[in-house]
C-alpha cells in the first residue's frame, strides 16, 4: 500500500473565483450547526514505516502499514429540555487494516460499520443509545464516542477563526481538543499536539486555504517492540467563507521512528510516511 498523494489537486483550488474580500483580507461569518442540519464527515488515515530491528549483532528489516477510513453521517436534532443539543449518529463506512510483520493482514472490525446510533448529552458526559432507545452495547459506544469526540458542539473552527476580517497570512493555532476536532480521527497510535493554519488566499467560490501544519506523536507494537512515533505534517485546508466551516483537509509528511531496550541490547530505527484526508459536506 502507498500512501495517495492527494495534496496536487487540492492546489487547483487557487485557481478559483477571489472571495469578497476588504483590502488586503476576507470577511468570514459563522454558522453553528442547526437542529434537522444533516452533515457527512468522511476521513482517511495512511500510515506506512519501514524499520531495522536490531537484537543484538541480529538485524531485521520490518514493516508496518495501517489504513483507517471513515463516512460519518450526523444529524443535529432538537436540543432536550434543558437546551442541550442531542445527535443521530450514523456509519456508512468505519473499518481499519493494519499489516504488520510475523502477523500478515489484519482487519479490526470497529463494530459500529453500517450502524446508526443516538447520542444523548448528559451532566457527565455524552451517552449512546441505540435507535430503540435501549443503551448501545459497550464495545459500540466506546468506538461511538471515538468519533463523537471529533464532531464538536459546533464547527471546530470557531474557536480559532473569529467572526468578520481576517487578514492574509494571518496564523490561527490548535492544540488539544481543536487539534483533534480538525483531524477527525482518534486513532491508538497517534495523538494531534497543534496544528498552525497560515491564510494563503481565496480558493474556489467562497473559499478561503490555510496552508496547514500538524505536529503528531504516539507510540506503535511492531515486531515485539514498542515504537516511539513523531510525524510533522504538511498541506491544505479548506474553509467555507459563509459558514466558517472546514470543507477539506490535506495533510501528509515524514513519520519518524525509534525505540530502545536496555534489557536485551535492542533497538529500532525507521522512517515513514503518514498522510490525512478529511472532507465535510452537507449529509443527504
Amino acid at each position: 500500500m502507498s500512501p495517495r498523494r492527494v495534496l496536487p489537486a487540492l492546489a487547483l483550488l487557487l485557481l478559483g473565483a477571489a472571495l469578497a474580500s476588504n483590502g488586503d483580507g476576507f470577511d468570514v461569518r459563522h454558522a453553528r450547526y442547526q437542529p434537522g442540519e444533516r452533515i457527512r464527515f468522511s476521513s482517511r488515515i495512511e500510515l506506512e514505516l519501514t524499520a531495522k530491528l536490531l537484537l543484538g549483532f541480529i538485524a531485521q528489516d520490518v514493516s508496518y502499514e495501517l489504513l483507517e477510513e471513515e463516512t460519518l453521517d450526523v444529524e443535529f436534532l432538537p436540543p432536550d429540555e434543558d437546551g442541550r443539543q442531542n445527535k443521530r449518529l450514523s456509519y456508512p463506512v468505519r473499518r481499519r487494516t493494519t499489516v504488520a510483520p510475523l502477523v500478515g493482514q489484519r482487519t479490526k472490525d470497529r463494530r459500529v460499520a453500517g450502524k446508526s446510533y443516538v447520542v444523548l448529552e448528559r451532566d457527565d458526559g455524552p451517552v449512546v443509545h441505540n435507535p430503540d432507545g435501549t443503551p448501545a452495547r459497550d464495545k459500540e459506544a466506546r468506538e461511538v464516542l471515538r468519533s463523537y469526540r471529533a464532531i464538536g458542539q459546533q464547527p471546530a473552527l470557531f474557536e480559532l477563526l473569529p467572526a468578520g476580517n481576517i487578514a492574509r497570512g494571518a496564523s490561527l493555532h490548535a492544540t488539544g481538543e481543536a487539534s483533534l476536532q480538525l483531524l477527525g480521527l482518534d486513532i491508538d497510535e497517534l495523538t494531534a499536539d497543534a496544528m498552525q493554519l497560515t491564510l494563503r488566499g481565496a480558493g474556489g467560490e467562497h473559499e478561503l486555504v490555510f496552508d496547514a501544519t500538524a505536529s503528531l506523536s504516539g507510540a506503535a507494537d511492531l515486531a515485539g517492540r514498542q515504537l516511539t512515533l513523531s510525524a510533522e505534517l504538511s498541506g491544505l485546508l479548506v474553509v467555507d467563507q459563509n459558514t466558517g466551516r472546514m470543507l477539506r483537509l490535506e495533510l501528509t509528511g515524514p513519520l519518524a521512528i525509534g525505540a530502545w531496550t536496555d534489557s536485551d541490547q535492542s533497538s529500532v530505527e525507521g522512517s515513514g510516511t503518514l498522510t490525512i484526508r478529511r472532507v465535510v459536506e452537507p449529509g443527504d
